[in-house]
């Protein structure tokens, strides 16, 4: 994990019935010693383990145990989404644009199924910049008719356009969030390499998830054609898992998209929220998330940022 982070800071569930209250957004005071951490805990069938406690999770900072002071089980909440859309020329290339809007409608079937009346999403595009679509909004209506703007067309700077939308996830406040890109893997204008923008994402707790669309054998080739130099060996999937998210290949099936939307949404309204106590010195620090149950699996951000202030 430590050799990690050096390499990083170098470069459905069923709808809840009516009469159950909302649970709370929980949010953690702002200062510059409080460290927030989102983490999804699976079962070694990959089943989502909702019952843990406080008590249940520990964290290494560098090597050094920190005190849980703040914590929120993983039960059902509200969720704040950017979706991420590729919008460049080579999605046109094997109905790519046509998965890509086949993913956001099934993102917003699950959400309108499976959600809290306060989930909210806000939708992007991408090519050479990015584009606000719809801004977050409660109102999935709104959303679904913004599709109607992605235009296939151009470049693609893909890590610059994570970056970017990172830091609008961010604002958002700790809530259970996540940034989810919808892209065919292929980047070949950014100016910022893969590693810096995984540093960035987990120095600021957004998991990002990347659904990437087309056939195995077309994702497997873009993987190797598009692979960062200045990044050595690391990948989108790489990316995905030192900020706490996942990469899931789709292919042009409703039944793909369908079940990744279904995956990332529930992995979201059942994070944990927890926070501890920053180190004292400024600096880039690993970060180790683990359960005392060594069986369950933890995903959460790889790193952080000491010395910085954080929204609350």
């Amino acid at each position: 994990m430590c050799a990690l982070a050096v390499v990083v800071a170098a470069g459905l569930q069923p709808k809840a019935a009516q009469s159950q209250p909302e649970p709370p957004r929980p949010t953690f005071r702002t200062a510059v010693d409080l460290v927030s951490v989102s983490a999804v805990v699976k079962d070694r069938h990959g089943r989502l383990v909702r019952d843990l406690s406080a008590d249940d999770f520990i964290i290494v900072d560098n090597g050094v145990r920190r005190r849980i002071v703040d914590f929120t089980a993983g039960s059902s909440a509200a969720v704040t989404l950017a979706i991420l859309v590729d919008e460049s020329g080579s999605m046109r290339v094997d109905a790519g644009a046509v998965t890509a809007r086949r993913v956001v409608d099934e993102f917003l079937a699950v959400l309108a199924e499976s959600g809290a009346r306060r989930d909210e999403i806000a939708l992007f595009g991408f090519d050479t910049r990015v584009r606000e679509l719809q801004p977050f909004t409660s109102d999935l209506a709104r959303v679904r008719g913004s599709l109607d703007e992605l235009k296939p067309f151009g470049s693609t700077s893909i890590y610059d356009a994570i970056a970017d939308t990172a830091r609008l996830v961010a604002a958002r406040g700790w809530v259970r969030r996540a940034l989810v890109v919808v892209t065919d893997g292929m980047d070949n204008r950014s100016r910022l390499s893969l590693e810096e923008v995984s540093g960035f994402a987990s120095a600021i707790d957004v998991p990002v998830y990347v659904v990437q669309v087309g056939s195995p054998s077309d994702v497997a080739r873009i993987a190797n054609e598009s692979r960062d130099p200045r990044a050595a060996s690391a990948t989108l999937e790489d990316l995905a898992r030192w900020t706490g998210g996942e990469r899931i290949a789709v292919g042009a099936t409703d039944l793909d998209a369908r079940l990744a939307a279904a995956r990332i949404v529930s992995d979201v309204r059942y994070q944990y929220l927890l926070a501890f106590e920053s180190a004292p010195e400024p600096g880039w620090r690993p970060l180790e998330v683990r359960t005392r149950d060594e069986q369950l699996n933890v995903r959460a951000r790889s790193a952080y940022m000491a010395g910085e202030q954080r929204p609350e």
